[in-house]
């Protein structure tokens, strides 16, 4: 061997050994980059998808056109350091918790959720069907907001996470739910500011629904539900505080002087409107409430954590 050839053979096995290299950085980078990826899956539950907020003074409430007296006054409220998920609740996460613990919601025991019939603008009404969870009667895949589910339901969940993590999950409270709406208190009509809905901030009735109240010009692409995280997050990286399905709050609904809703005494607050809703329910400062065993095809919830 000459030592013209013997240097090719030299320079043939340095650029393989550099070839290797490459290869052995790129599948040590790829591998980086799906760990990240697990850790920040939304839809199977890590504590990366919990977001930090801290506290502060802000006003609670109505402050613009007219929502009606549930929302008024507005009135100046306190909210503490706490946690929120960034998502709601998955139909995989959910699915989760009841392949470890058995758990059978209202639904599921008393064979029935409320679903909405709709024929025609005068053949229309919500319904007891049988529906779940796992079977809303609409397209869902586990990456879609899980629904059909109670108060009670939502609550068993977070009793659940907190044996499972040895933290105090639990509900969010109305107030830190309008102030996360709000990204941290502001004065906004909507969790993106003031303009109404264009499609790409939120999931609510619109040309895809056949409900007579429905925009006739947005296309947010969906009739029903849609996955977490479809739409642009607020201000504070939350998704899907307005639209796509109401969330459960850990309080029972009054009102802001303090009052009971008559035939409602027990009655708990729902937030953020839905799929099902005009634009009007996705208003920051908008109330809902019902029965602790009540359930929806459109209703599901989201969790948080106290900071102390």
């Amino acid at each position: 061997m000459n030592i013209f050839t013997k240097n090719i053979n030299q320079q043939k096995r340095v650029k393989g050994f550099f070839f290797l290299k490459k290869i052995f950085v790129f599948l040590l980078f790829t591998a980086f980059l799906l760990t990240c990826h697990r850790d920040e899956d939304p839809f199977l539950y890590s504590e990366n998808t919990m977001i930090k907020i801290f506290g502060g003074e802000f006003m609670m409430g109505n402050e613009f056109d007219s929502l009606g007296p549930l929302s008024l006054p507005s009135h100046p409220v306190t909210v503490e350091d706490f946690q929120i998920s960034k998502y709601e609740v998955s139909v995989a996460e959910f699915n989760t918790f009841v392949s470890e613990t058995g758990y059978k919601t209202d639904a599921e025991q008393e064979k029935w959720a409320y679903g909405y019939v709709y024929i025609n603008d005068t053949t229309r009404r919500w319904e007891k069907q049988d529906i779940t969870w796992s079977n809303p009667r609409y397209n869902q895949s586990d990456h879609h907001p899980v629904t059909c589910v109670s108060w009670n339901d939502a609550k068993a969940y977070c009793d659940w996470l907190t044996r499972k993590t040895s933290k105090s999950y639990r509900l969010p409270l109305e107030k830190e739910w309008e102030f996360i709406a709000r990204s941290g208190g502001k004065s906004i009509k909507y969790p993106w500011g003031d303009h109404l809905p264009s499609g790409q901030e939120a999931n609510f009735s619109d040309v895809n629904t056949p409900y007579p109240w429905a925009d006739s010009i947005t296309n947010d692409a969906y009739a029903f539900s849609a996955p977490c995280g479809s739409y642009f997050p607020n201000e504070l990286g939350i998704f899907d505080l307005a639209g796509n399905v109401w969330e459960w709050c850990e309080d029972m609904i009054k009102t802001y002087d303090g009052k009971s809703i008559v035939d409602y005494e027990e009655a708990r607050v729902m937030r953020g409107g839905s799929f099902h809703n005009r634009e009007n329910t996705m208003r920051t400062a908008w109330r809902n409430y019902d029965y602790p065993n009540s359930r929806y095809f459109n209703l599901g919830f989201r969790v948080a954590l106290s900071s102390h």
